[in-house]
């Protein structure tokens, strides 16, 4: 095949690939990828951003490694009253919040060039008389329209429903995905949330039919579950102390009171112990009726292992 491809034309090579001197660049555009973290960086850096110090909004945002990990349990600790609303994975298998997150990776301390940016110059003079091809808003815009996304989707209905505090609990997101959510909002609080994975996967196994993203990412199988549980995992593992996120254990939740000490002093505030004791199930309907199947969890433990190991967690 390669044999082949160089005794084609150059003209002909061209065609199928592209002009080399663009391909080179390609790939440095690739090698030159950055995470969500380090373009949001970039971000603030190239914007002339401003923080409002009047700026007040505390949201809470609990992240879950997964399904069956006790983040609806925690959703419902926090919702002590009223006051406290907690919204629960919203639009999460359509891939929302994840799809508004992709487009800021793509910035950085290069991309998009400081000529596209609107400028005074751009402001005060005839327009049809300069180069407007690629005009874009300021960074500071973009950052503003986001945080309008999010306070009007999330924020104000929560209000509306007499709540002095909101947030939302999610098990799809990672902690790439928390630096956005404290980009937008730098006072939140973010609590990660892990389980044993082979606990978290027999509870999960009667169901089997849930999406990470509906329909191109189903979760069906041990291993896009094991795979999902260790990508979340090791994110939250990784960027905890970072974030200023408060990392527990489904374990630690359930039986330690100590945990629950914790979670109130990072929130400043008091918890509903009470909802430990109550058990609730969702009322959509029955699970799918399915098991866990011979093989499944040594599947499991081989694709998992390596970053349960962080949290202490073994093969039963």
């Amino acid at each position: 095949m390669i044999k082949s491809i160089l005794r084609m034309p150059k003209s002909l090579i061209t065609a199928f690939f592209g002009h080399r001197s663009v391909l080179i660049k390609h790939r440095q555009i690739i090698a030159h990828s950055l995470t969500l973290e380090s373009s949001l960086t970039s971000i603030n850096q190239r914007g002339s951003l401003k923080l409002d110090t009047e700026d007040t909004e505390a949201p809470l945002f609990i992240l879950s490694a997964g399904w069956r990990s006790g983040s609806t349990l925690l959703q419902r600790i926090v919702t002590s009253d009223d006051g406290h609303f907690m919204w629960g994975e919203p639009f999460g298998d359509t891939g929302l919040l994840e799809s508004l997150a992709e487009p800021l990776r793509r910035i950085n301390s290069k991309w998009p060039p400081q000529s596209n940016f609107i400028s005074e110059e751009v402001h005060r003079h005839d327009r049809s008389s300069q180069w407007i091809a690629n005009l874009y808003p300021t960074l500071d815009d973009l950052r503003a329209s986001y945080r309008a996304l999010f306070d009007r989707l999330f924020a104000e209905p929560a209000r509306n429903q007499g709540a002095t505090h909101w947030g939302f609990k999610e098990v799809r997101l990672d902690a790439d995905h928390a630096f956005l959510l404290r980009w937008l909002y730098p006072h939140c609080k973010i609590i990660f949330l892990v389980r044993d994975p082979e606990d978290a996967f027999r509870s999960y196994a009667e169901y089997k039919r849930w999406y990470h993203v509906r329909p191109e990412k189903p979760v069906f199988t041990v291993r896009a579950f094991a795979d999902h549980w260790a990508r979340l995992a090791e994110s939250f593992h990784l960027k905890a102390n970072k974030l200023d996120a408060l990392l527990i254990k489904y374990e630690d939740l359930i039986s330690d009171e100590k945990t629950l000490d914790e979670i109130e002093h990072y929130l400043g505030r008091s918890i509903n112990r009470e909802a430990l004791k109550k058990k609730v199930r969702s009322k959509s309907g029955s699970s799918g009726g399915y098991s866990v199947v011979t093989g499944e969890i040594w599947m499991l433990w081989r694709r998992a292992r390596r970053v349960a190991k962080h949290y202490s967690y073994h093969r039963h």
